[in-house]
């Protein structure tokens, strides 16, 4: 399964399996701008982020902004809000792990026009 913001894309690898506890995300970012905190994601339950290539910025309601470096990883509590932003020479690849409560309602949070 593929959706994506205007910041984001997604890849969902391993979806036909029904009643996950987590859900693997392959994400690229796209933005190179930190967008207004209002408009982070927030869901419930905790993230595993892990940087494939490139490198990113996390930034988080409660913390300062951190750069992650491939090889590099974070684990948030989601419900904080947070945003990715690229800092390198190329748009970012992350591997995402949510718990997998979160997804439906991240989705379902989508303006309809974002949805791939």
């Amino acid at each position: 399964m593929r959706f994506g913001f205007n910041s984001y894309d997604y890849v969902v690898p391993c979806n036909e399996m029904t009643r996950k506890a987590m859900v693997p995300l392959l994400m690229t970012i796209k933005t190179r701008e930190v967008l207004p905190p209002e408009s982070w994601a927030s869901h419930e339950g905790e993230e595993y982020i892990y940087v494939l290539s490139g490198c990113i910025e996390l930034h988080t309601e409660y913390y300062e902004p951190t750069r992650l470096d491939v090889g590099d990883s974070a684990y948030i509590d989601s419900v904080m809000r947070h945003a990715f932003v690229s800092v390198g020479e190329r748009e970012a690849k992350i591997l995402s792990v949510c718990l997998a409560d979160s997804l439906p309602r991240l989705i379902a949070a989508m303006p309809s026009d974002l949805k791939g």
